[in-house]
């Protein structure tokens, strides 16, 4: 085989592995863009009624079952800056877009945050940003 030849073997194997990091770092972001816009379509499924049912202890499964499955599920160590620290499980449910930015694409970002400790894992806190577009205050 000639140098020629196998700089472009090389080459041709360098183009062939930069597509596929690169096709595997934009399928996240793409499904995520896509459940999101799919959620926004498919109506507001944070209600009031299942917001009000939610309660610290719930299991990850009900809150799948209210929610459907999250956008992001990332693990993360929680209590480390008072020296109590314990693992979470973190589920994200971006939603519609916030209104207050004008140049970039923020989207609401429902949060529920669950204790790991415990078999299955139970919510410990959460925090529902998209019920705060109807309040006066948030301006």
């Amino acid at each position: 085989m000639t140098k020629s030849k196998l700089a472009i073997y090389l080459l041709l194997l360098f183009y062939i592995i930069s597509f596929v990091f690169i096709g595997c770092g934009a399928s996240k972001t793409s499904l995520t863009q896509f459940r999101s816009s799919a959620r926004s379509e498919l109506g507001n499924q944070f209600t009031p009624a299942k917001i009000s049912s939610l309660s610290v202890g719930m299991p990850v499964n009900q809150i799948e079952y209210l929610f459907g499955p999250p956008d992001v599920k990332e693990t993360k160590t929680f209590g480390e800056d008072i020296g109590e620290p314990w693992e979470g499980l973190v589920y994200k449910y971006y939603t519609k877009p916030d209104p207050k930015y004008k140049y970039v694409e923020r989207r609401f970002c429902n949060m529920f945050v669950f204790y790991l400790s415990k078999e299955p894992p139970v919510l410990n806190n959460w925090i529902i940003e998209e019920d705060l577009s109807s309040n006066p205050y948030y301006s």
